[in-house]
């Protein structure tokens, strides 16, 4: 299985980030810290010592065009994971791997894909303001996700009312290429630049991912391990709306990586680990 290395996941994951702003710098892509690496930059001035993630979110333009040309520019160690790029993954934003680390997790141990060391890249969309408009977009938004979740190994997926979710999602939508497609068409609906309210449908925290727009608007410096980065605009109103009390450290207990690993090393590339 082997040992949890935080601090050189970090390096590694570092490296990554660092690919990933010159690349946005280059071509004047906008990007933002997201989640737990925007509260790690404000509250800790880097990850949260506990945990490993890095997680950044583009506005919807500027992340497609970050898709055409990322895999050209980066270096030869670090992939660009998409649904395109790597058949089996089946997530809806991207990733940025390692090609020389394995990071088998439980939920994906038995998909042939990158399982490289990696960090999320999240694309952020438009959303309508419109009550009865948005409730329907979530609305098929959980049956379609429910039906992408359903082919992970998770234990939730395991229980009575997971293996119901389940057969619903399969009734409602059968074909899991035609599913992603359908969610993809669902996040791009409404258009980034034209809506005063903006989401990232792909994030952890359901309905708080929901925002107005003015929380991003251009970003502001912040800085991540020594290096500067773009935060939200108004950054303490979108990790407020995220974590309530974001200052306030949470109990020993809880300061753990959240990560449910099979495989983790970190000198061999995944490439040695899967059939």
């Amino acid at each position: 299985m082997g040992e949890l290395d935080l601090e050189k996941i970090k390096l590694i994951e570092m490296n990554m980030l660092k690919e990933f702003i010159s690349i946005c710098k280059r071509h004047n892509f906008c990007y933002f810290m997201l989640g737990g690496s925007c509260l790690g930059a404000v509250r800790h001035k880097g990850f949260i010592p506990w945990d490993d993630d890095i997680d950044v979110g583009m506005p919807r333009p500027d992340y497609e065009q970050f898709l055409k040309v990322a895999q050209d520019e980066l270096p030869p160690d670090i992939f660009l994971q998409t649904k395109d790029t790597d058949p089996e993954y089946i997530a809806n934003f991207a990733k940025l791997r390692n090609n020389n680390t394995t990071f088998i997790e439980k939920s994906v141990s038995k998909k042939k894909i990158n399982h490289g060391v990696y960090m999320d890249i999240f694309p952020l969309d438009g959303f309508t303001d419109k009550k009865a408009k948005r409730e329907w977009i979530l609305f098929k938004k959980s049956l379609y996700g429910n039906r992408i979740c359903s082919l992970y190994d998770m234990e939730a997926n395991k229980s009575l009312l997971g293996r119901i979710k389940k057969i619903i999602a399969f009734i409602f939508s059968p074909n899991v290429s035609k599913t992603i497609s359908k969610l993809e068409k669902l996040y791009k609906k409404f258009d980034y630049k034209k809506e005063k309210i903006i989401v990232n449908h792909c994030g952890a925290w359901g309905r708080k991912e929901i925002v107005p727009k003015e929380y991003f608007g251009e970003g502001t410096e912040g800085m991540f391990e020594g290096i500067k980065v773009e935060l939200p605009n108004q950054w303490h109103n979108y990790l407020t709306q995220m974590y309530g009390d974001y200052m306030t450290l949470p109990p020993p207990e809880q300061r753990v990586s959240h990560h449910d690993y099979t495989v983790l090393d970190l000198e061999k590339s995944y490439k040695e680990y899967i059939n």
